[in-house]
């Protein structure tokens, strides 16, 4: 149920995402409601459409161009502490990039799922951490060219 009510939100910011990283939709593939209690086991990074091996290096798997991760939770590390909203702990990592993030409920992130943006979520300390993720299929396999992206994260962020 909560797919449908979403989905529409989503689909008006395509034209978006197909601008800024200069692909062709195809279609978004059903939500993975994630939920990470405090004390979870820590969870591998890990690469959406792709697969590491010795022999052949990088091998894609699938067909998930990019990952959205919508937050549904705070993180909040003062008093007061809100149990139904608020999270200590959940960032999302990505170590190639040496940048990370706290959970702000509301927020859309979405990024290649290829090695580039291997992905991970820190311990959840206090609270749970719930999110939205999902893959989003170009109608050709995306490739990423870090030369169409200059600057840093910091840079990438600035006024969004």
């Amino acid at each position: 149920l909560s797919d449908i009510r979403i989905l529409p939100y989503l689909e008006d910011l395509i034209p978006a995402v197909e601008e800024y990283y200069d692909y062709v939709h195809e279609g978004i593939l059903p939500f993975d409601y994630e939920w990470y209690p405090a004390g979870f086991k820590d969870v591998a990074p890990r690469c959406e459409n792709s697969n590491y091996t010795k022999n052949a290096g990088w091998i894609r798997t699938n067909d998930y161009d990019f990952t959205g991760i919508i937050f549904l939770n705070e993180y909040q590390d003062k008093p007061p502490f809100d149990e139904n909203f608020e999270v200590i702990g959940g960032k999302l990592e990505f170590p190639n990039h040496q940048f990370s993030f706290n959970p702000r409920r509301g927020t859309l992130v979405i990024f290649p799922g290829n090695q580039n943006f291997i992905n991970h979520t820190s311990p959840v300390l206090h609270g749970e951490l719930n999110q939205i993720r999902f893959q989003l299929v170009g109608e050709t396999p995306y490739v990423y060219d870090r030369s169409k992206f200059n600057g840093t994260f910091k840079e990438w962020f600035i006024n969004k």
